[in-house]
C-alpha cells in the first residue's frame, strides 16, 4: 500500500491494510459449503478456514484503531489510549460480553428444548436471533459486535449440541446462499464509480493493489508457517488455504469506520482535506 499508492502516509497504509487483511466468513462459505467442497476440500482444511475466517474477522479491530490512534496522537498517547481503549475495553469486553451471551441463550435454549418449549422452527433460527442481539448491544457498548458474534458461537455450540440438532435441516445453508448472493449484490451498488474521476491516483495501481494483495496478503505467511499447523498437512493444502481468502463485508465494515472516523474527528488536514483522504480510503476499499 504504502508503495503503490502516491502521497500516502504510514499510517494509512496501515489502516487499509487493517481493514483488507480479515477473511471474511461470508464468502469464505462458498469455499467450505457445498457438494463440491464436501467432494474435493477435506473436512479439516474446510473447518480451519472456516474457524480463521471467523477469528480474523474480529481480530482486523484493534490493528485498524493502531493506525488511527496513530494518525491522531502522539506516539505515547496513541499506544495508550490503544491498550487501554481497543484492548482493555473494546476486545476484552468483547471476548467476555460475546462467551456470557453465548452460555447463557445456550442453556436457555437447551432448557427450553427439554420441556418442549421450542419447536424445531424455533431453534433453526435460533443462531440469527442471538447474532441480532448481539450486534445490536454491542452497539450500545461501543465493542467489537463481530468479535463478540464469534465468540458467542463458539461457546453457544461448544457442547456440539447445536450443531447436531440442525445438521438436517437445509435454514442454515438457504441462509449462506442467500446471505452470499446479498453482499455480492451490495458489494457491486456500493461502488462509488463517480468517485474515480477524483484520480486520486492512475487506474493502472488499483489493478496492481488488487492483484498484491491477492498474492502477498495471504501465502506467504501460510507456505512459511504451515509446518505449525496441524490442520494443514501439505504444502499444497497450505497453497489452497493461502489462496481461498476471500475480502468482503469485514473490509467495508472497517473502512466504513475509517470514514466516520476522519469525518467526525477531522485533525491538522482541516475538513476539506479529510473528506478527500476519507474518499480516498472509499475508492481504494471497494476496487
Amino acid at each position: 500500500m504504502y508503495l503503490l499508492i502516491p502521497g500516502i502516509a504510514y499510517v494509512d497504509a496501515l489502516a487499509l491494510g487493517a481493514c483488507v487483511t480479515p477473511t471474511d466468513p461470508v464468502l469464505s462459505m462458498s469455499t467450505v459449503k457445498g457438494r463440491y467442497a464436501r467432494e474435493y476440500v477435506p473436512q479439516h482444511m474446510r473447518l480451519i478456514i472456516s474457524a480463521e475466517a471467523g477469528a480474523n474477522d474480529g481480530f482486523g479491530y484493534p490493528y485498524l484503531f493502531l493506525a488511527l490512534y496513530l494518525s491522531r496522537y502522539a506516539t505515547g498517547t496513541a499506544i495508550g489510549r490503544w491498550v487501554y481503549e481497543t484492548w482493555l475495553y473494546a476486545v476484552l469486553l468483547s471476548v467476555l460480553y460475546g462467551a456470557f451471551v453465548g452460555y447463557l441463550f445456550s442453556i436457555i435454549l437447551q432448557q427450553a428444548e427439554k420441556r418442549s418449549f421450542a419447536d424445531l422452527e424455533s431453534v433453526q433460527v435460533y443462531g440469527i436471533v442471538v447474532a441480532i442481539f448481539l450486534l445490536g448491544t454491542c452497539g450500545m457498548l461501543g465493542i467489537d459486535d463481530l468479535l463478540a458474534c464469534f465468540v458467542a458461537g463458539n461457546v453457544f455450540t461448544w457442547n456440539d449440541w447445536f450443531r447436531q440438532a440442525t445438521q438436517d435441516d437445509a435454514l442454515q445453508s438457504t441462509m449462506d446462499y442467500l446471505l452470499n448472493a446479498t453482499v455480492f449484490a451490495f458489494l457491486g451498488a456500493m461502488m462509488p464509480w463517480q468517485n474515480y474521476e477524483l484520480q486520486f491516483m492512475a487506474p493502472w495501481r488499483y489493478i496492481i493493489i488488487a492483484i498484491c494483495l491477492l498474492i502477498f496478503k495471504r501465502l506467504p505467511p501460510l507456505l512459511a508457517l504451515y509446518r505449525i499447523v496441524p490442520q494443514i498437512r501439505s504444502f499444497k493444502e497450505a497453497a489452497f488455504v493461502g489462496h481461498f481468502g476471500p475480502i468482503g463485508v469485514a473490509a467495508i465494515y472497517y473502512s466504513g469506520i475509517v470514514v466516520r472516523y476522519l469525518e467526525e474527528r477531522p485533525g491538522e488536514l482541516g475538513q476539506t482535506e479529510e473528506r478527500l483522504r476519507s474518499t480516498s480510503y472509499r475508492n481504494i476499499k471497494s476496487f
